[in-house]
């Protein structure tokens, strides 16, 4: 018999199993039985000679094999529904969602902030109903449409700023910044497009299995009932499928209070920013738990609902990979380095986009001599993701001081501060991998638990140790190997500049989440 996989509470039969179970059976039996020829008993040798493969009984066991495989498989796709994160989908969106009151969330439309010129007194109507025909559209270049949100009248200066949701959904309306929205239905006074501020965020496809499957398996652990954390949890999720995840504060701001927090879906949008909710989700997220609007809570509880704020961290990681491999480092003499205490290569001086000096980390080797052209790669902290930079030259200017000359400007904008790396071959592979570690986090307390007098009523839920941890350090080394796989021969995390997300000054401000900040990577044999 097989053993049975870790996450399942039954022993599985292998190709085998049955046919060495009814063959011992039959050997045993024969044991105790006499050969009619002989009139003494079966020897071993004869028994063995009866069940051999290609024998009667051996064919027969086979067949009784093939054919308790299948009402195996049958029984396990059975049992399986019976496990929301195991069921197929026919049986989660139908069975399981019709058992708990779930639905799938479907699509959402991304949404930020657009400046525009029209005419003093134009009013741009808004609403925050989504595809309300009153309020004011605009189409971007690929025919999506968006309205505006809230109602803005353009003063004396003729701009305006206003907040733009997408009535057409998926990530392709997570629209760039700079990107442009032409009039559709605005007042006279609009004719020149509006601009995107920065990149549109919280479009997203429909929800996926998987997705729908967590929240299933959350609430069957957590009863939403009267109001309980649960119920407001479940609430503000359900609100908009650009809300990723809520969490609820109990007696926060004063005694009988409730502060709800809620992350942003990722989508496509890269960065830091990408879980931080923007205005359109928090607005969907209010209406469905702050009174009095909202269609479930009463009028008299004290609600409040917020969103998120990032807190960055910048951690430097040691790989031990090959070098000059496609797998692994870029060059065969990988520079620069670190040292024991994960110091960081960083740009000292900037006198343009392709002209700078770093300094190297004190303890750490020199450029090898004869290399003038290494290759490096630095960290774009607002897209999260390592960048490859075209080197013209690397020449030593004094001391752990080198002068670098790119022959190109990259697309991450340079500055003071900024940290390179040695090139890796996976750079987008080591970046994707920091960005989904973070993107594990969820929030952290907004009162000191042990000091504040509402500590322990206060705490998060659900707990960090449940779902969603708070903390940022080693497990981050985990996902790197998880994702390098047999690239990876070791790793280390010796620098991390936040472990823990602080404790807001005021509770109504949302909690903190520790998000993606600089990173760099270095060899670990360097």
């Amino acid at each position: 018999m097989t053993a049975a996989p870790a996450d399942r509470a039954f022993a599985v039969f292998g190709r085998g199993d049955q046919a060495k179970i009814e063959l011992n059976v039959f050997r045993n039996r024969l044991r105790l039985m006499t050969n009619p020829e002989t009139g003494q008993p079966f020897t071993e040798l004869e028994i063995a000679t009866a069940t051999a493969p290609g024998t009667r009984w051996a064919n027969g066991a086979d067949a009784d094999d093939l054919i308790a495989l299948a009402s195996q498989a049958r029984a396990l796709v059975l049992a399986d529904q019976m496990d929301p994160l195991r069921a197929n989908s026919e049986f989660l969106r139908g069975q399981w969602c019709r058992r708990t009151g779930l639905t799938p969330r479907p699509p959402a439309g991304g949404s930020g902030s657009v400046t525009l010129a029209a005419a003093v007194g134009s009013v741009f109507v808004g609403s925050t109903t989504i595809g309300d025909p009153a309020a004011t559209f605009g189409i971007s270049d690929a025919g999506l449409r968006f309205q505006v949100l809230y109602t803005v009248v353009v003063g004396v200066s003729g701009t305006a700023t206003i907040e733009v949701v997408g009535v057409d959904t998926g990530p392709q309306t997570n629209l760039a910044a700079g990107a442009l929205l032409r009039p559709a239905n605005g007042p006279i006074g609009w004719t020149v497009p509006g601009s995107v501020v920065a990149k549109f965020t919280g479009g997203r496809n429909d929800e996926t299995d998987a997705e729908l499957a967590q929240r299933i398996a959350w609430q069957l652990k957590h009863k939403q009932a009267a109001g309980n954390n649960a119920d407001f949890r479940g609430w503000a999720e359900s609100a908009s499928a650009s809300v990723e995840a809520a969490f609820v504060y109990a007696a926060a701001l004063a005694a009988g209070s409730l502060l709800v927090a809620v992350t942003q879906a990722r989508g496509n949008v890269l960065g830091p920013l990408g879980r931080i909710p923007n205005a359109a989700t928090l607005t969907a997220a209010r209406a469905a738990v702050t009174p009095p609007g909202s269609s479930q809570v009463p009028a008299h509880p004290y609600v409040v609902l917020t969103g998120v704020t990032g807190t960055s961290v910048d951690t430097v990681t040691r790989l031990s990979m090959a070098h000059a491999s496609d797998a692994g480092w870029t060059d065969l003499e990988v520079w620069p380095g670190t040292n024991d205490d994960g110091d960081p290569c960083t740009i000292t001086t900037l006198t343009t986009q392709t002209n700078f000096r770093i300094t190297i980390p004190a303890g750490s080797l020199a450029l090898p001599t004869g290399v003038t052209q290494p290759t490096l790669m630095v960290w774009d902290a607002t897209l999260s993701r390592f960048e490859s930079l075209k080197v013209l030259s690397v020449v030593l200017f004094g001391g752990s001081v080198y002068t670098v000359t790119l022959n190109a400007a990259p697309t991450a904008t340079l500055a003071v501060g900024s940290w390179i790396s040695p090139d890796a071959v996976q750079r987008e592979v080591i970046g994707e991998t920091i960005e989904a570690f973070f993107d594990t986090l969820g929030p952290g307390e907004v009162v000191p638990l042990t000091s504040s007098l509402v500590g322990t009523r206060a705490q998060r839920f659900p707990s960090p140790t449940e779902e969603y941890p708070q903390r940022a350090g080693t497990t981050l080394e985990t996902y790197l190997d998880d994702a390098l796989g047999a690239a990876l021969g070791d790793r280390d995390l010796p620098y991390v500049s936040v472990a823990t997300p602080p404790v807001p000054a005021d509770p109504a401000s949302g909690p903190a989440m520790l998000v993606a900040g600089r990173a760099a990577v270095y060899a670990l044999d360097s």
